[in-house]
This record gives C-alpha cells, sequence and structure tokens, in this order.
C-alpha cells in the first residue's frame, strides 16, 4: 500500500493533503448530515471547494474502523478507491492499493 496523504479529525471532519504524482491538493472529507439511505456515502471528500470524491465508513484488514474513499478527478486516468487508516491521537493516513 502507498500512502498518498495525511489527515487529522476534529470531531466529525478531517482535513489534510492528497499527494500523488499528478495531484498535489489541500483536502477536506466532511460529514454527510443530509445522508439518506443505507448505501449513501457518509462523507463527502473536497478539494479547492469541487467534490473529488465519496468515503464510507468500513472495516479495515486489521479489523479497526476507517474510511473506504472513492476518489476521482479530470487529472486521473480512472477512479480509485484508498482507506483513511488511524495512526492514534487523532492521525491518519491515506493509502491507496492496486
Amino acid at each position: 500500500m502507498r500512502t498518498i496523504g495525511f489527515f487529522t479529525d476534529d470531531d466529525e471532519h478531517f482535513v489534510g493533503r492528497i499527494e500523488t504524482l499528478t495531484f498535489q491538493h489541500k483536502a477536506a472529507i466532511l460529514c454527510n448530515h443530509s445522508k439518506r439511505g443505507k448505501r449513501a456515502a457518509d462523507y463527502s471528500v473536497v478539494a479547492n471547494g469541487v467534490q473529488l470524491g465519496e468515503a464510507w465508513k468500513a472495516t479495515a484488514d486489521n479489523g479497526e474502523a476507517c474510511l473506504l474513499l472513492k476518489l476521482d478527478d479530470p487529472s486521473f486516468a480512472r477512479p480509485f478507491t484508498c482507506q483513511l487508516l488511524s495512526e492514534g491521537y487523532g492521525h491518519y493516513r491515506l493509502v491507496w492499493s492496486r
């Protein structure tokens, strides 16, 4: 797994940076207070005021809670998924794997 970002939480949102070879921006993962339905996203991923993707509450391979993100941007070859994993003390690592 490759780390493509680092985030911190402020109770119900996450703020940080996403950095790939073609994309380097501050980003926020914002709670979806208007969620309707079981399958609706729990969070919206925003960079520079533009929605970049969505995130759902999930469980990581090690059994810990995480967020599963689906990101898309015209600079990406195709949409991709990644996980926001806790590193403890309000710090999170965004990891991507093929």
